[in-house]
């Protein structure tokens, strides 16, 4: 017991350390892991092989043949991409990969013997092959990387990735010379023959079985190669587009000038073979772990700075570089570049690219990872190359850094002009092909607008209220609390624009109301001006959830924007607090009062997001598309743009709730920003929430004392409850008593109610407060075989909903050619369309079982509802296509 207690312990303590340390939640643990391991192998010996290859050649071929075989190298690789993208469009980047390797495996082995045999060939053919592979790689690995992670997780995870690509290089690099001591001096290229055959054969049994790549996603139809006209059209409309193509072709254009410079360099300062693979060995793998190492702390600059500004990075290093060698044409300078564009590529550049690339608008993601970070790279390489090979022969390797300045301030100024575009880029994408709404569902195959309810604009009421009476507004002021709510809505026109103070508490009083109403008294209070918007924001903390809408709402259409961050903050930590809760509630065994009020709790936090979100709104108009999008496929790049426009004391906050990871996760994180309440356990918990001011949060709590708990310890709470202000808290906390004295006694009706509305089609989908609001006004009928629930003619006043039992729907019944015309059951509802036109019954309904229930609500009531929870409404245009449907 103790030693499973230990392990349990050190295993909390991993997981907190990946969590507070890394970033890493647990459902990306293995995933990540997966991901880091597979770079750090491949990375390992690749860095063998690199080092190899590089000295080897150089010293057999020197380094004025460098830029021939790099322009050799782009025109191989540019042609090997195509043929990739036309025939093995269908198969999965992880079978490409695991085909890659093996195959790079049985030509290393083949260079092998010929290296062995005395084969000159050999040594051009294993930089080409070299050179090949890591542009194959670059581009295919973090395709799946890309596939496996979101942007927002890519922020956090490729950082790791990349470590683990660095480190794996570092070693493999200082590996080199020990092994070529030991083993013989051509042993590298078996030993990266023997790893290569075994990665592919890993990745080829990972891909076969799904495993662990649960989140990787298999190719679309999305069409890879695009003529030049669309690619064109695609870098104009696209900022980030156009950035990452200028931020593949000038950085690919500057580093093979660097890597010959550095190449001439290092050559004439060494004199053997052996001397050069030592020095490429040992430096290229002690400046690769240091870069490793600076990664721990650089890997969290970009995301302390942002994405844009620390893009910066690169162009102006490079730009320091070439300086440097222009000036001092040195071993010294050459390290230092070779070190900083290493250390900058993988530790800063290189992921916030793949984090670019997570931004694209998703049609067109995975042409612009492959044509961009493939083609597009090693288009530029082989025009540098090109290059090279023109200037070389009329200017020395020194010179070439000059047009290489040149070159990394217009790189500088492309950063620029993205970095002052970047947000409206991101929008852009957001925007692509416009967000569909007819696509948005509900979860009921009805699709709806899922926007803020209350937008409208300022002339919205003109149509509704042509016939406004013409009143001064302490006139109206009288009319406000009328019955008539056409004459309720004339004389909040009457008012409006006044700002008469007077009508402030009690046009708040009609957000509540119906719709026209409601509508009207927003219009009314959106023209008190700023004095009173601090009031409006008092207000906000107290006042029911419609209210709340009404007067943020309000406050937007004001076009004061006063951000009411005092109720952002409340509303946050009141978020936390409950998903505090809902851990508690969840540890304990189920049951139908604990699941309601966990459920209701949800909701309530669903609510409270959603009136943040109105909320900041008021500040920034783009705040309504980034809600609409973080409920769809793009919502990872709407959490980077939320971010881009958040106040910072909001931002630590706010974006973990939105974010991908778990409860306890987010609670962790509140926690270091928020004071909150600990609750030991679930009687403390009880009794925090029976002093709760929403009173369908007391009535549920005193449903699962009466339930799950009912201790005697809980009888002051329930005792309180007794003497609420509203009914069916006091029925609830009357049941909760009975349990507590040990009596037996029925579920409360309210509860009954409403567990038997959320299992018929008609109120599906429907939260437990509107669930409430139904089952506090229905009223149970029943009857018996032969009798007549509504005869033909008659008028209809009221929605029945079966519940139990079936009825025939008769025309011309009681003459001698009626007949049955529909039969319904269970979960069925009749009396709706009179609830819309008001016609009398076309047939006659006659129950057809020995016995019938049936839930009746008036139509004024429903209407009402509608008005609220429009979710009834989204139900009943269901039920009204089914019915079409099936007619």
């Amino acid at each position: 017991m103790e030693k499973l207690l230990n392990d349990k312990i050190s295993d909390n303590a991993m997981k907190d350390f990946l969590s507070r340390k890394l970033n890493l939640y647990d459902h990306e643990r293995r995933t990540c892991q997966w991901a880091v391991s597979l770079f750090f192998f491949i990375f390992f010996f690749l860095g063998i092989f690199r080092s190899y290859v590089d000295a080897t050649f150089l010293k057999r071929y020197g380094a004025e043949q460098i830029p021939v075989m790099l322009l050799i190298n782009g025109v191989l690789t540019v042609v090997l991409f195509h043929l990739i993208s036309q025939v093995f469009r269908q198969v999965s980047d992880v079978m490409l990969m695991a085909g890659c390797m093996i195959l790079c495996a049985v030509l290393i082995a083949i260079l092998y013997f010929m290296v062995l045999n005395g084969t000159v060939m050999a040594y051009p053919l294993l930089f080409q092959l070299m050179n090949i592979q890591d542009s194959f790689f670059l581009v295919y690995l973090w395709n799946i990387a890309a596939d496996m992670f979101d942007a927002r997780q890519g922020k956090r995870i490729f950082p790791l990735i990349t470590a683990g690509q660095v480190l794996g290089a570092a070693l493999g690099s200082m590996i080199v010379a020990p092994l070529a001591g030991v083993a013989g001096y051509n042993s590298p290229l078996i030993i990266v023959a023997a790893g290569y055959f075994l990665i592919g054969t890993v990745l080829a049994g990972a891909a076969s079985h799904g495993v662990p790549l649960t989140e990787h996603r298999r190719k679309t139809s999305e069409q890879a190669n695009r003529k030049p006209g669309e690619m064109l059209a695609l870098i104009r409309e696209y900022p980030i587009i156009r950035y990452l193509l200028v931020n593949a072709f000038v950085p690919n254009l500057l580093l093979p000038v660097f890597t010959y410079q550095f190449a001439v360099i290092v050559q004439n300062s060494f004199h053997s073979e052996r001397a050069l693979l030592t020095f490429i060995g040992v430096f290229r793998g002690a400046s690769t772990l240091l870069a490793f190492l600076l990664m721990l702390v650089m890997g969290k600059l970009y995301t302390r700075i942002g994405l844009t500004k620390a893009s910066f990075f690169h162009p102006v290093n490079f730009l320091a570089v070439f300086a440097g060698l222009g000036v001092s044409f040195h071993i010294a300078v050459a390290a230092y570049g070779q070190f900083s564009v290493l250390t900058i590529q993988r530790a800063i550049a290189g992921p916030i690219n793949k984090i670019f690339f997570n931004l694209v608008p998703k049609r067109i993601a995975r042409w612009s990872r492959i044509f961009i970070g493939g083609t597009v790279i090693k288009t530029s390489m082989i025009v540098s190359a090109l290059g090279m090979v023109f200037l070389k022969k009329f200017f020395p390797a020194r010179d070439l850094a000059f047009p290489a300045v040149l070159l990394t301030l217009y790189w500088i100024y492309e950063t620029g002009r993205f970095y002052r575009c970047f947000r409206s880029g991101l929008k852009q994408t957001l925007m692509d092909q416009s967000i569909d709404y007819s696509q948005v569902e509900t979860g009921l195959g009805i699709p709806y607008h899922i926007s803020f309810p209350e937008s409208l604009e300022r002339d919205m009421n003109a149509d509704m209220l042509d016939n406004a009476f013409s009143a001064q507004p302490g006139e109206a002021l009288e009319r406000i609390d009328d019955p008539d709510e056409t004459v309720r809505a004339q004389a909040l026109s009457a008012i409006s624009g006044s700002e008469e103070v007077r009508a402030v508490n009690r046009l708040m009083e009609r957000l509540t109301d119906v719709g026209v109403v409601r509508r009207a008294a927003i219009d009314c209070l959106s023209y008190y001006g700023s004095r009173f918007q601090p009031f409006f924001e008092a207000v906000l903390a107290n006042a029911p959830f419609r209210m709340q809408q009404g007067i943020i709402e309000a406050m937007r259409l004001s076009g004061k924007k006063h951000v009411p961050l005092t109720f952002i903050g409340q509303e946050l930590e009141k978020i936390y607090h409950a998903i505090a809760m809902i851990e508690i509630l969840s540890e304990e065994s189920p049951s139908p009062s604990t699941d309601m009020l966990i459920t209701h709790l949800k909701e309530v936090n669903e609510d409270s997001l959603k009136l943040i979100f109105q909320a900041m709104r008021i500040g920034n108009e783009d705040i309504g598309l980034i809600y609409e999008a973080l409920r769809t496929d793009k919502a990872a790049v709407a959490a980077e743009l939320l971010e881009s426009i958040l106040q910072p004391e909001v931002t630590g906050l706010l974006m973990p709730l939105i974010e991908n990871i778990s409860s306890k996760d987010k609670i962790m994180k509140g926690r270091r920003s928020l004071c909150f309440r600990k609750f030991g356990n679930l009687d403390s918990l009880l009794f925090f929430l029976g002093e709760s001011p929403d009173p369908t949060t007391r009535m549920l709590t005193a449903f699962v004392v009466g339930e799950h708990a009912p201790e005697p310890f809980y009888y002051p709470t329930i005792e309180r409850l007794l003497n609420d202000l509203q009914e069916n808290v006091r029925q609830t906390a009357a049941y909760a008593m009975k349990k507590i004295a040990g009596g037996d006694t029925y579920m409360p009706e309210i509860i009954f109610n409403m567990n038997i509305l959320k299992k018929t089609p008609l109120f599906d989908g429907m939260t437990i407060r509107a669930l409430e609001a139904v089952g506090a006004v229905v009223r149970q009928r029943f009857y018996k075989a032969g009798d007549i629930v509504i005869r033909e003619r008659d008028p209809i006043d009221a929605l029945f909903c079966i519940i139990n039992g079936r009825l025939d729907l008769y025309v011309r019944y009681g003459h001698s050619d009626h007949r049955v015309v529909r039969t319904l059951s269970g979960g069925a509802i009749f009396g709706e369309r009179s609830l819309f036109t008001h016609h009398s019954a076309a047939e006659t309904h006659v129950v057809a079982s020995d016995f019938m229930e049936v839930y009746v609500i008036d139509h004024e009531y429903i209407r009402e509802l509608m008005n609220i929870y429009p979710q009834i409404g989204v139900n009943m245009a269901r039920f009204f296509a089914l019915q079409l449907e099936a007619a």
